[in-house]
């Protein structure tokens, strides 16, 4: 069991699915939950990110203990990194795993992988995989330091792109390359009567 945490990000609008994508059921089980299972074997405390008003929906699933809100120092950012950077402030000084809500393909090999490079190849500031010379930013490994550095910098200069491309572009990054079959588990599920296929 690794001892770094891990998050799951489930905060967004959902806007192309019409409703929370993180609590739409496949099979019975909300897809959160599918995302939370598989990393279940890798971590010992995995939170969820949501903002408050999502803390009804989801409190029949996880714990109030669980749940991290978007933080009201970030309230002049948007999209994920909003979700990130309110975990990096209640940890401000580690290692955390972050997985989109949405990857419902994903298997446990994804993610020891990525946890094996984080571990032989000390001291990068995130540890992603990269597929098709784009990397998938919304699950990989980060240190919280440098992420709240470039928060504070996006506040302090009132820069407007939120984008975790431009966070890349300020961070250290390991790259693990991804072959088109392994992409097949990282894939994202955010469009309407889009659903999973198991190899």
């Amino acid at each position: 069991m690794n001892k770094i945490k891990a998050m799951i990000l489930s905060g967004g609008m959902s806007r192309r699915m019409g409703s929370d994508k993180g609590l739409m059921l496949e099979n019975g089980q909300a897809r959160i939950q599918i995302v939370y299972n598989q990393l279940l074997s890798s971590f010992d405390s995995i939170y969820i990110s949501i903002r408050k008003e999502q803390k009804s929906d989801y409190k029949n699933i996880f714990s109030q203990d669980q749940m991290i809100f978007d933080s009201s120092s970030f309230s002049e950012i948007y999209g994920p990194l909003r979700g990130l950077s309110s975990f990096s402030e209640i940890f401000p000084s580690e290692y955390f795993f972050v997985s989109a809500c949405d990857l419902l393909n994903l298997n446990q090999n994804s993610i020891e992988i990525l946890l094996g490079e984080f571990e032989q190849s000390p001291g990068a500031d995130c540890y992603l995989y990269r597929y098709m010379r784009r990397p998938e930013p919304l699950f990989g490994i980060y240190h919280t330091q440098p992420l709240l550095r470039y928060t504070e910098d996006i506040k302090k200069h009132k820069k407007s792109d939120f984008s975790m491309m431009s966070l890349l572009g300020h961070l250290k990054c390991s790259i693990t390359e991804l072959s088109e079959n392994d992409f097949f588990y990282l894939k994202n599920f955010n469009v309407p009567d889009e659903k999973p296929k198991r190899d």
